[in-house]
């Protein structure tokens, strides 16, 4: 009888330590879980985090990209047309706009560029340098008056070795948008004889056009 007793108390015993194993192995499993959870809670925390960041950044370089697309934001723009020969006898060919790059009239302003047509275009073909000033798709256009008014001062600069000595031609250019219908001084002309037989508006195969918006 002892010996059934002793022999239940061990497979008890033996139960007890079983049970306590299993026990001690959903508790450490328990343990891990969570100890998974926190680690997979603490990643997805620092993957959102991360990820903000690049939205950011692709943001940052987006509004980057499209500054360093600006010549400038202060409506007063520069433009160098080089190769004017070989662009000029492209115009004779083809009845064609050559572009500027883009500018503002201000900070955060409108979006603006010359084009050109060195040999003309309709009635002034083949006798006059046509240059237009174009409102275009800008970043802020939204928070901006429209239709908008722009005027300003388009010039052809000389280019003599003596800057005491040099006449620009200047005349005044009011801005239009794609598409618009055409309205007075939206187009400048200048003759081909001012251009073409002064020895000092193309310089080094290269003429400068300048604007200057009203404000």
């Amino acid at each position: 009888m002892r010996m059934v007793i002793q022999e239940q108390l061990d497979k008890q015993a033996k139960l007890d330590y079983e049970l306590k194993g299993v026990l001690n192995t959903v508790n450490s499993s328990e343990d891990t879980s969570e100890k998974i959870h926190k680690t997979l809670e603490k990643y997805r925390r620092e993957t959102y985090y991360t990820k903000q960041c690049l939205d950011d950044l692709q943001v940052h370089l987006q509004h980057q990209e499209k500054l360093s697309a600006l010549q400038s934001t202060n409506g007063h723009l520069i433009w160098r047309i080089d190769q004017f020969d070989k662009r000029f006898r492209e115009s004779q060919e083809n009845e064609l706009m050559i572009k500027s790059p883009l500018f503002c009239d201000r900070p955060f302003g409108y979006t603006l560029r010359l084009e050109a047509s060195l040999n003309g275009i309709g009635t002034w073909r083949g006798r006059n340098l046509i240059v237009g000033l174009v409102v275009v798709n800008g970043y802020y256009d939204n928070l901006l008056e429209w239709p908008c008014v722009l005027t300003g001062t388009v010039s052809l600069r000389d280019q003599p070795a003596d800057r005491k000595k040099a006449v620009d031609f200047s005349k005044t250019v009011m801005a239009r948008r794609k598409h618009q219908h055409y309205e007075k001084n939206q187009y400048i002309h200048i003759p081909h004889q001012v251009v073409l037989r002064s020895e000092h508006y193309v310089k080094d195969d290269a003429i400068f056009l300048e604007v200057r918006i009203d404000h």
